[in-house]
């Protein structure tokens, strides 16, 4: 059987993970933020056959990257020799010769770090070669796999207007010429607003606008021709505004409305025929407006109402009759209102209120009897409202109140005993919370205020002394990084993990809001570049890592936001493409990477 495999790029390492594995596909989206999916790379085959040979996947365990090689007597060498590496088994079949239907996969390696890279892209190997020869060295084709199929990883899906259409969907492989207009969706200046980009067996599936239909469900290849609405589940200028996608079981999962039933739960398999609503038990003719959908445990949990128990924890394995309510957790017509699903240590942990302790940290194993308030952190009907979870160190760290005014950095194992505040970073009275805590070089860094410096760069390893400010970037008490407030909105991109750098906003109080980066150290917390030079802000947003550069939209001053990208030098960062060329802010093209 032909199987797609797919790419992830892990910004931590500055490598590519490749897996044919569809449930470890959606496991690596929903829990490792530091790797970016980028879609379909090549077919391979599923089994043995005439010709085809097993390529076999190590983990070097010490340091996360894995190695892939078809060679049985690399694969003999490395068990005897190199213990650090773990073999784990067959990653899928593939052939040693050229032959019909196959392409070469090449294979480069990087001495700097000792890793590998392979790409079945002619045009990433020639960039490659040609752009990076100094630190990948090019060692051949490594195998041969399927040359059937579609990938769009060698670009990258966003959304732009360039002054005469409106906001539609564009690419680029990272150069000026490589920049262009996939489609006018919506032809002439109106927007088609794509959004929701998630890749599914090959191609991009999106939420579009035409001029004849509402929001629909669309998908592109990347091309003119391969770009068209998949499915009119509202019909007519109605719309179905599909939003929420997940991927689960080989399937895409979304939230959308049609006239009859109202908001319900969705899938598709990328074909019209095989996009159709998920019923099941509590389903409303006003809607079920799931949420929160997040992969676990063999099953797709989400927020969802019905008329009984009002918006409480769902669970579905993709049928109507394994679509049911997992626990009735405030008991009557007003629900829980679980939010902020997260997957860590064989539980899904979430904040709910019960009708009597207020939002507070509850996790399920999927079961009625298994889904249980861990703590209650701030007694009374106030509640704690933990939020800005994130998995690091064998804990699950996360921001709560310990009282009506005192918020701050938390930690559990899943026990009540275990559950403890890391730090009182600002003793006293404070609503000044932690803000995106983000795993980086062995330690969860985020931005906090202790009171005195303003909201600046901290770390911690878990621990209350090991909780510490990295640098203070702005002297004084106004702080290098906006309030909580600026950032709860959206308006500001947290923290980007990227070749071996922590990268985010920050003002030192003379060249405005400009990208900086972070080894951990203070020394090593530095501007990249003042992109609008002097007190001015580029105030750059919407970062995605590709092709070993980071791209992001800024504004210089002169052009406008525009698409901008860097390699972490000052002299490495420029901007791709003035797509929008009318000079000024009102020449801004305004690309969101972030979808």
């Amino acid at each position: 059987m032909l199987l797609p495999v797919y790419r992830f790029f892990n910004a931590g390492t500055g490598t590519h993970f490749y897996t044919s594995d569809p449930s470890e596909r959606d496991s690596v989206i929903a829990h490792l933020p530091s790797f970016s999916f980028e879609g379909m790379a090549f077919f391979a085959a599923s089994s043995a056959s005439a010709g085809l040979k097993p390529v076999y996947r190590f983990l070097n365990t010490q340091n996360g990257v894995h190695f892939y090689t078809i060679s049985e007597s690399e694969r003999v060498h490395i068990e005897a020799s190199l213990p650090q590496y773990r073999l784990e088994g067959v990653a899928f079949y593939a052939s040693q010769v050229a032959g019909a239907g196959f392409k070469p996969l090449y294979r480069f390696f990087r001495s700097g770090s000792g890793t590998h890279f392979y790409t079945a892209s002619d045009a990433e190997r020639q960039q490659v070669q040609a752009a990076q020869s100094d630190t990948y060295r090019f060692e051949g084709v490594g195998y041969y796999v399927m040359s059937e199929g579609f990938s769009v990883a060698a670009s990258r899906i966003f959304v732009a207007t360039d002054g005469s259409t409106g906001y539609e969907l564009w690419s680029t492989d990272g150069t000026q010429a490589g920049t262009t207009l996939v489609k006018d969706i919506f032809t002439g200046s109106p927007s088609g607003y794509p959004s929701e980009f998630t890749q599914l067996n090959g191609v991009y599936i999106f939420s579009g606008t035409d001029s004849t239909h509402g929001a629909e469900l669309w998908k592109t290849d990347g091309t003119t021709t391969g770009t068209v609405m998949l499915k009119d589940i509202n019909p007519g200028i109605s719309y179905s505004a599909p939003i929420h996608f997940t991927l689960f079981d080989g399937a895409l999962y979304f939230r959308a409305r049609d006239s009859i039933h109202g908001e319900q739960l969705w899938k598709t398999d990328g074909t019209e025929a095989g996009t159709e609503m998920v019923t099941g038990a509590g389903a409303v003719a006003t809607g079920n407006y799931p949420t929160q959908l997040t992969v676990f445990n063999g099953a797709l949990y989400y927020q969802a109402y019905d008329n009984t128990n009002g918006f409480e924890l769902w669970k579905s394995d993709g049928t109507a009759a394994g679509t049911v309510l997992v626990k009735d957790i405030n008991p009557g017509a007003v629900g829980s209102s679980p939010v902020d699903l997260n997957v860590f240590n064989g539980a899904l942990y979430f904040k709910a209120h019960n009708g009597s302790n207020g939002y507070e940290l509850w996790k399920t194993d999927g079961t009625e009897a298994g889904t249980v308030l861990v703590k209650d952190i701030h007694p009374g009907a106030n509640g704690s409202h933990p939020a800005d979870f994130t998995v690091f160190d064998d804990a699950l760290y996360f921001t709560a109140f310990q009282s009506d005014d005192d918020v701050e950095l938390w930690r559990t194992d899943g026990t009540e005993t275990g559950t403890v505040m890391v730090k009182d970073i600002n003793p006293g009275l404070s609503r000044n919370a932690p803000v995106e805590p983000t795993v980086f070089n062995g330690a969860l860094y985020f931005m906090a205020d202790d009171g005195s410096n303003g909201y600046e760069l901290w770390k911690s390893d878990g621990t209350e002394t090991g909780t510490v400010l990295v640098k203070d970037i702005h002297p004084g008490s106004g702080g290098s990084y906006r309030t909580p407030s600026w950032y709860y909105s959206g308006e500001v991109p947290g923290f980007t993990v990227f070749n071996g750098a922590l990268y985010f906003l920050a003002n030192d109080g003379n060249s405005g809001y400009e990208l900086w980066k972070s080894d951990g150290t203070s020394v090593g917390t530095t501007m990249v570049k003042d992109i609008f030079p002097g007190s001015g802000s580029s105030s750059p947003y919407s970062f995605r890592a590709f092709n070993d550069a980071l791209f992001f939209s800024a504004n210089d001053g002169i052009h406008g936001v525009e698409l901008w990208t860097t390699d972490g030098t000052s002299a490495g960062t420029f901007m791709v493409k003035d797509i929008n060329p009318n000079d000024g802010p009102i020449g801004s093209s305004h690309p969101n990477l972030g979808w």
